[in-house]
Formats: C-alpha cells, structure tokens, sequence
C-alpha cells in the first residue's frame, strides 16, 4: 500500500469512519429518525398505521443494511411481495414511504443521492390473471386506464376486473 502512495492508518481510520456512519444509517433507523420527523404532521393512528407497515414489510428483510446499500430493485422486490399477497393499495403506499424515506435522508444529508426516484410500480410485473381481456393490458390498482376499443369503452376498475360503460 505505501508503495501505491496509500497511507495505512488513514485507510484504517476511513474504513473504521464509513462502519460507524452505516451504523447509524441503516434503512430501518433513517426511516424511524423520517418517523418522527413526520410525526407531528400525523395523528397517532397514522403514524402507527405507517409504522406497522413499515416494520412489516420492510424492515424485516432489508431494515438492517445501510440505507445507500438498498437498491430499487430490492424495494421493488418487497412491494411486489406484498402486491402478490393481494394488498395492491398497501404496495403502492409502502413505495411511497420508501421513496420519502430517501428523499428525506438526501435532505438530511443521511446519503448522497435518491435510488429511489424514479421508481414505479411495474405494470409488465402483473400476472395474467390480471390482465384486460382485450388487450392483455395489465389491470392494478396501482393505474386507472381507460381503453377505447370500437364504440365501447372498457375501465379498468380499481380491482381486477374491467367492466364496460358505454
């Protein structure tokens, strides 16, 4: 290493430095500090209803990697989970927290840049069995969509079905 112009002991000492800040900066403690910045906005059914789905979802699986470690595909991993489990709605609002979750740790200086903002729910992830009949259009709950087919419109409800309306 000294022959490569690397001092050993600031090396050490850097490594030692990134332990401790991903110590205290794992998802699952980033998003309670995000709880109870939140939590004066909220009423308390809210934050525990929040809380709760937090820990259920996500904290079990990933709450105890340091939160810039997480990658969107693992939270999309979790939401999908939880959508295959028949709770499309608590999916999207699980997301949701994650996503500002990260963005309040950007703001607070917790990490350097958002994974998280781009993603959305994937509608090419929906099984067949919720697809349109007739365009295999993938009908969740995560998307309202209107199809035009001849003089007949088709909406996709907020379930599972598609039901006509003229």
């Amino acid at each position: 290493m000294l022959q490569a112009g690397i001092d050993p002991g600031a090396l050490r000492k850097s490594e030692k430095a990134k332990a401790a800040h991903d110590a205290v900066n794992t998802l699952e403690a980033v998003a309670r500090a995000w709880l109870a910045h939140q939590s004066g906005r909220w009423e308390p059914i809210t934050l525990h209803r929040i809380t709760a789905s937090l820990e259920t979802y996500i904290f079990k699986s990933l709450g105890n990697r340091p939160v810039a470690s997480v990658k969107p595909g693992e939270i999309m991993a979790a939401v999908k989970r939880i959508e295959e489990a028949g709770a499309g709605d608590q999916a999207g609002r699980v997301l949701q927290r994650v996503k500002s979750i990260h963005r309040w740790a950007v703001n607070h200086e917790r990490i350097d840049a958002n994974p998280m903002i781009d993603l959305v729910p994937s509608d090419s992830d929906a099984s067949p069995s919720t697809t349109s009949p007739t365009t295999d259009m993938p009908v969740t709950r995560w998307r309202r969509r209107c199809l035009r087919t001849g003089s007949t419109w088709l909406v996709a409800a907020s379930s599972t079905t598609v039901r006509e309306e003229s």
